[in-house]
């Protein structure tokens, strides 16, 4: 008998010796609806693979493997964990949920305030964004209007009650989203939603109160009145309903290509139509080669997919009551025949919506000329198609990033001018990728300087009187580095101007345009005591293709004093003379406006003239450029 109780006990306390080898560890109190982990003592993670059980579900459940505890209603329960190592046992607590939040609205004006109430004491208040603001007290102010904001009081240990506080705005807007003929319907859309519908003239058109769907009845105009009633009070939008005998379908809005303006097999596009217009259809003629899809099928955006080479006519198509439809159509070409790539970005961020132009050389007037182009968003990729064997340079710009310091527009693969741009050769049938665009942008400059200044230009009819020079691009570059500091377009009255800028540099200002050549303004100083130079002006010269300043025909190096280049244009014989008091030898080359080489030859600088054979070179434009050791001329001249 003393053997078998001196067993029990034996076999008991290496049962409790066991048992109290591990613990459960972790948070063991909760708010009604909490999810939490806990683990035994002895595990590595969160759980060591034994088996978690709770005695009362109803208060809190436990997943059986893994120590995650679901809190459900407020009371006690016993979660036990047994494993390898032992068993062991806590109690979980379920903390009553607080009271909810009250308040006699829980809509607020902007500016205005409301107040919430919680009878319990000693909790914090907090909002979920700054569309509205609490105090410690419970008064929450509207800061931003059409928003909902969530407003929480929080008690120890953290269980906490919340509401939604809408910010309701002053002001309400009615309009209307597609055209209506006599019998046809369209609906108004009110904002904030939640208002009732008058039509003044029913004669004219009617319109639900509740829905906002009109209904035409006859040709004619009626107003359209929203009132609404939120927290700031009586809210209300007027508005003219036209109701008309014919639809109007200008075109195509601003039509974003996800690939575009052309497309290969397996890209796609997108296409859209005004506000307005929407409610109509879209169709392709050929779906096997470009299949299109409204979202939904009558909506004014569309996706086009490309599938096959060929061409297919993507329409529009809208009809509303009496009047007779109406379509539009593009037409959308794939091919393999392409140069495509991507506009990046050098600098942080970068546009939505880009512009895209396809530029080749025009061997009968010896320009460059642009002969497509498109917008492109979603990824920034463009596509051109059906070029033939040729050669194209690729530009990116993007206005409402232009002015001043910030993304310049740029010219493949990463150039601010024309006449340095990288030159694609492309042959017809190939299909040329990675053409990628990357935008430059100019430093962020700061400081008391300014630079500022006219670009005119002549009649060209043998007058002296001079006209502005509107949309010119002007950059200002740092003359000692060759960074472009800002970019400016001349404006109405071809005016341009570059502030904040540093002083104690010296800057060039370089007008720039396709198929001009620029002579840049002397470099400009600004110091301390000379902050700002008020007179870089500049001409336009249409005829010879040039830009010079309006000062000397001085360029940038003050060694090379003035170069004079005649007759314009030139046949046989072209002249250059120059002032210089540096010696040593210089080179003069002719390249045409893709750059390729023609004519080059050194000369002794101290003779102060050359002439120059031209007679092997076509009628046309070409660069003449005059390198020396310290300077460096460029000119553009014309052959007949």
């Amino acid at each position: 008998m003393k053997k078998s109780i001196k067993f029990i006990l034996l076999f008991l306390a290496v049962i409790l010796s066991k048992t109290a080898m591990c613990s459960i560890v972790g948070q063991l109190s909760a708010c009604p609806g909490w999810t939490l982990v806990v683990h035994d003592s002895t595990a590595t993670g969160v759980s060591s693979g034994g088996t978690w059980t709770s005695s009362n579900p109803s208060v809190a459940t436990v997943m059986l493997g893994f120590g995650q505890i679901t809190s459900v209603s407020p009371g006690t329960t016993i979660i036990t964990y047994s494993g390898s190592s032992g068993m062991s046992t806590a109690v979980f607590t379920v903390n009553p949920a607080p009271a909810p939040i009250t308040s006699s609205s829980f809509h607020v004006c902007t500016g205005s305030s409301i107040t919430l109430s919680h009878p319990s004491t000693g909790g914090v208040w907090s909002t979920s964004g700054p569309e509205a603001t609490v105090t410690s007290t419970g008064i929450v102010t509207g800061v931003s209007a059409n928003a909902n904001v969530g407003v929480t009081y929080t008690l120890s240990p953290g269980c906490r009650s919340s509401v939604t506080v809408t910010v309701d705005p002053a002001t309400a807007s009615a309009r209307v989203g597609t055209q209506i003929c006599p019998s046809g319907t369209g609906a108004w859309v009110g904002y904030p939603s939640g208002g009732v519908w008058a039509s003044s003239n029913p004669s004219v058109a009617t319109i639900d109160p509740a829905t906002g769907v009109m209904t035409g009845v006859s040709v004619g105009t009626t107003i359209v009145t929203y009132n609404l009633t939120n927290a700031c009070g009586l809210v209300q939008d007027t508005a003219i309903g036209h109701i008309s005998g014919t639809l109007n379908l200008p075109g195509f809005w601003d039509a974003i290509w996800s690939s575009g303006p052309d497309m290969r097999p397996g890209e796609n596009m997108t296409l859209s139509v005004l506000e307005e217009n929407a409610g109509g259809v879209w169709t392709s003629s050929a779906p096997s080669i470009a299949s299109v899809t409204g979202y939904p099928s009558t909506s004014m955006f569309a996706t086009v997919d490309a599938h096959s080479v060929g061409t297919a006519q993507i329409s529009y198509t809208i009809s509303n009551g009496t009047c007779p439809s109406i379509s539009i159509v593009k037409s959308v070409d794939v091919s393999n025949d392409c140069i495509s790539g991507k506009v990046l970005f050098s600098g942080s961020g970068g546009p939505s919506v880009v512009k895209v132009w396809l530029i080749k050389y025009d061997p009968v007037t010896h320009l460059l000329t642009a002969v497509d182009s498109g917008k492109i968003g979603t990824y920034n990729r463009f596509t051109f198609c059906n070029l033939g064997t040729d050669s194209f340079r690729l530009k990116a710009s993007y206005d409402s990033l232009l002015a001043g310091t910030g993304a310049q527009p740029t010219y493949y693969t990463s150039s601010a001018f024309w006449n340095s741009a990288s030159v694609i050769y492309h042959i017809a049938g190939t299909d040329d990728t990675g053409k990628n665009i990357v935008v430059t942008y100019g430093t962020v400059a700061s400081g008391p300087g300014l630079i500022e200044g006219d670009v005119t230009t002549g009649a060209n009819k043998g007058t002296t009187d001079y006209v502005p020079a509107p949309n010119v691009w002007v950059y200002c570059i740092d003359n000692a580095t060759g960074i472009i500091m800002k970019s400016a377009q001349t404006d109405a009255a071809g005016h341009y101007f570059f502030g904040a800028l540093p002083v104690g540099k010296t800057y060039k200002i370089y007008p720039e345009e396709m198929n001009y050549v620029t002579t840049p303004f002397p470099p400009i100083s600004l110091t301390y005591s000379t902050t700002s130079m008020t007179a870089a002006h500049f001409r336009k010269h249409s005829i010879s293709h040039t830009f010079t300043p309006m000062t000397t025909n001085v360029i940038d190096q003050t060694n090379l004093d003035v170069v004079r280049v005649f007759p314009v244009p030139a046949k046989n014989i072209l002249t250059m003379e120059w002032q210089s008091e540096i010696k040593g030898m210089g080179v003069i080359e002719i390249t045409d406006v893709l750059g390729r080489k023609l004519i080059s030859s050194k000369l002794d600088i101290s003779l102060g003239k050359s002439d120059i054979d031209i007679s092997m070179l076509s009628p046309g434009i070409y660069i003449l450029s005059f390198k020396t050791g310290q300077s460096n001329y460029t000119a553009r001249i014309v052959v007949d």
